[in-house]
């Protein structure tokens, strides 16, 4: 009798231990993953890939910083090694010397505390990976008032001045039919800004610094010929709020490293640097340095425009707007000709936009989550099934042994006592309320699992 009533009140012990377990062994469990992205080199060399690590609990990615990362890559007979970590918004670039082929890349990444990969698997390039070949459009200001004798036009080859920095813009004068006009030009700022005339080539065209002390200014310009024709321009000049500053000329020679300063403006601990060619990225680095000044080397380029694009993270270099800032420039062999000359021609392409190929090592990650989930349902629903069987079970047999108890004290085999307690223990109405809680208990139970799941 004891012992039935210990199985009894053990039983939905049990029965709840391994219902919490089987939740336990179902439930989704966080894990650290890895993503690369990848897009063709625009000259010989590496290629620079974006390494993001992250931690995914319940559906949400949150970016987590990893050290002793080992990135391998493997691509048509080459292979490429790379080992650090991720800066703490979790990205990393990662260098890949495997050659200009677009052929699939088996890239692995690996992390000392994790037990399998962060990131297994083949990068296949989609269809036009390969860009066909930028073309830079002239960046030309709109103005607001434009007169005079002959037609003066505003270059802006970065579309936006950045604050407190040097930035360059150039200046044409020409006639009706399309020729150069040859002027003294004199630039006039707003309040808000400081400019002045660089260089003149002599011809009609001048090279001017600009440098925007607030966010909203104008400029105006003014020339005059040696016969007495004048011409006036103004206009409002765009700003880059909250860019990064950079000195960078309008013209590098070919096949030369230079360093580029960086000037902090604002509080991003990591800026990202990116080198685009007519053909694609040719070069890509983090800023860790955090002194509010800092040099970069920039690796020697081939003949042909260029573009520098300085965002706060690698993710924004994908569209240029607000603090992200594309700055263009020309590669040539020297003799280098006058920045006056070349600026006019310099400014945006069409588009950046490059098919990227890249891999998500999430779902590998997750390979085993479906088999967990059945698993611990099916634990959970049988703890349910098996508890409520026991104890109808037993609930069953102490009422048959009591009939049979009672039985015998209708005969006359059991003294008063007996007779008492057995009246007492089988009451019809106490049987049917504890059958009905105990049905009710694992009902409530399975319901909760299966809402659950």
């Amino acid at each position: 009798m004891k012992l039935r009533r210990v199985i009894m009140f053990a039983t939905p012990c049990l029965s709840l231990a391994t219902l919490a377990l089987g939740l336990r062994l179902g439930a989704q469990p966080g894990v650290h993953a890895a993503a690369i992205s990848v897009e063709p080199a625009g000259a010989p060399g590496p290629l620079y890939a974006h390494l993001v690590t992250f931690w995914d609990e319940s559906g949400v990615k949150e970016a987590k910083p990893l050290t002793g990362l080992v990135v391998i890559a493997r691509s048509a007979g080459k292979s490429a090694r790379w080992e650090g970590g991720t800066s703490p918004d979790g990205t990393a670039i990662v260098p890949l010397d495997l050659g200009g082929d677009l052929a699939p890349i088996e890239v692995e990444v690996r992390a000392p505390t994790e037990r399998g990969p962060l990131l297994r698997g083949v990068v296949e390039w989609p269809a036009g990976a390969r860009a066909e070949g930028r073309v830079a459009r002239p960046a030309v200001v709109r103005p607001e008032k434009q007169t005079g004798d002959f037609v003066l036009t505003a270059f802006l080859p970065d579309e936006r001045l950045t604050v407190e920095g040097h930035t360059n813009l150039f200046v044409e004068a020409r006639d009706r039919a399309g020729r150069l006009v040859p002027c003294a030009i004199e630039v006039l700022p707003e309040p808000g800004m400081e400019a002045r005339v660089v260089r003149s080539c002599g011809d009609g065209r001048a090279h001017v610094d600009a440098v925007a002390l607030f966010h909203v200014t104008g400029l105006g310009i003014r020339a005059r010929t040696p016969d007495g024709k004048t011409a006036e321009w103004f206009g409002a000049i765009p700003t880059a709020p909250g860019a990064l500053r950079v000195d960078l000329p309008a013209v590098v020679a070919a096949g030369k490293p230079f360093p580029l300063e960086i000037h902090r403006t604002n509080a991003r601990t990591a800026p990202y640097v990116e080198l685009q060619s007519a053909r694609g990225r040719v070069f890509a680095a983090r800023v860790t340095d955090e002194r509010p000044n800092t040099t970069v080397e920039l690796p020697p380029l081939e003949p042909g425009p260029h573009w520098l694009i300085v965002a706060g993270e690698p993710k924004a270099a994908t569209r240029i707007e607000g603090p992200t800032v594309a700055h263009p420039f020309l590669v040539t062999a020297a003799p280098l000709p006058e920045a006056c000359v070349v600026g006019p021609t310099l400014g945006p392409p069409a588009s950046f936009t490059v098919v990227r190929a890249e891999l998500d090592g999430l779902p590998s990650r997750r390979q085993g989550d479906a088999k967990n989930r059945r698993t611990g349902l099916f634990l959970a629903l049988a703890s349910l099934v098996m508890g409520g069987v026991i104890e109808a079970i037993l609930l069953g047999a102490a009422a048959g042994e009591a009939r049979r108890e009672l039985e015998r004290a209708m005969r006359g085999e059991a003294d008063e006592a007996s007779v008492q307690k057995v009246a007492t223990r089988t009451s019809a109405g106490n049987l049917v309320v504890g059958l009905l809680l105990v049905a009710m208990g694992f009902a409530l139970f399975a319901s909760f699992v299966l809402w659950r799941s």
